[in-house]
């Protein structure tokens, strides 16, 4: 307000006058992001009988829930091996590798020696239940089998673990491969402490999103807050009472005692002494209308020290008047009152004040 830089107290008001807007806004945010993470995980858990395009292999192949995924890493079997090439460079591609597992020439090879079905998840094709990892702690290459049932997850595994190190797989013939491991079954505690920790991971995301979340929506109320206050019809906090630089505005509201407020006013209008005409959309509270009309030694008289108006239009145009006096109430007097009563004072050379309270 004034063109001055706003200072605690209008800071104070600000957020007293539209803390429940704000509030509304945070509350209505915080619900949307509330119902849109509660519907995302209702749509993970859900099964769906839906279709995606592999990105390994590019054919169409039914998409599992993580349902169907938790059934088939049951008793899930693995063995691992270490691969390297002609200059002894590790081979660490484990999506390549899984590739070549899946590709027509290999998986009817492996196919012929061992059906690659899951008896739970029929849905489920080769290239969900053949996994491949590459462990950098140890540089080794993982592969995994997991169909939902121990012994059909033991035969498969064995297969390939034949293969691989008779070096039947294409890309292994000029490499050296190491067994580290036979096929057997998955630590389930350590797989169970991997999915801890993604949990956990899962979890501090949502609370970082959440705290985001709050964040922002406590700004977007002040933001909004802002927005409403610029467009709102009645005087308020951000609004500029000042026409020009001879205008003299007092800033009353920031006086938080309301008998030091009333006080504030009346010494206001009644300082300097002189014909006083004092312009105000609705009536004056009560305590101050009443200082001022006890200050008024002839309020019925033409020569009357103070004039109480709601319009300047309403003055006789043979009245002059020392200094004229605006009183704005916030959030009650409208913009469009006070902006008709600044154009027709452009035809007096009286003094202005302008008092917001």
């Amino acid at each position: 307000m004034n063109n001055k830089l706003p200072t605690f107290q209008d800071l104070k008001s600000f957020f007293k006058d539209n803390l429940r807007f704000i509030i509304t806004i945070f509350v209505t945010m915080m619900i949307i992001y509330g119902l849109a993470v509660s519907y995302a995980i209702y749509s993970d858990s859900q099964i769906k009988e839906t279709e995606e395009i592999s990105t390994i292999t590019g054919q169409v192949k039914p998409m599992l829930t993580v349902e169907d995924y938790t059934k088939l890493n049951k008793k899930a079997v693995s063995f691992r091996f270490y691969v390297e090439n002609e200059q002894g460079a590790v081979y660490s591609n484990a999506r390549l590798l899984k590739s070549i597992l899946l590709s027509e020439e290999v998986l009817a090879q492996l196919e012929s020696k061992v059906a690659i079905i899951s008896p739970v998840v029929t849905k489920a094709t080769p290239e969900d239940m053949l996994n491949v990892k590459f462990d950098s702690t140890t540089n080794a290459l993982v592969i995994e089998v997991g169909t939902g049932d121990y012994n059909n997850n033991l035969d498969i595994a064995q297969v390939i673990f034949e293969d691989v190190k008779a070096g039947n797989i294409p890309s292994f013939e000029t490499r050296q491969v190491v067994i580290l491991t036979k096929p057997q079954e998955v630590n389930q505690s350590a797989e169970s402490a991997m999915v801890s920790t993604k949990v956990n991971v899962s979890d501090t995301n949502y609370t970082l999103i959440s705290v985001i979340v709050a964040i922002v929506s406590v700004l977007a109320g002040v933001f909004a807050s802002v927005i409403r206050l610029i467009f709102k019809k009645e005087v308020s906090d951000v609004f500029n009472a000042s026409f020009s630089e001879k205008d003299l505005v007092l800033d009353l509201t920031q006086i938080s005692s309301e008998k030091e407020r009333v006080a504030a006013a009346q010494q206001a209008v009644n300082h300097p002494q002189g014909r006083k005409c004092i312009l105000t959309e609705i009536s004056l509270p009560e305590p101050i209308s009443a200082g001022l009309l006890s200050n008024n030694k002839q309020p019925d008289d033409q020569s009357e020290n103070i004039l109480i108006t709601d319009s300047i239009s309403n003055i006789p145009s043979n009245m002059e008047f020392d200094e004229i006096v605006i009183f704005l109430l916030k959030n009650t007097t409208t913009k469009e009152w006070y902006k008709s009563q600044r154009i027709q004072l452009a035809n007096y050379r009286s003094d202005i004040k302008i008092i917001l309270i």
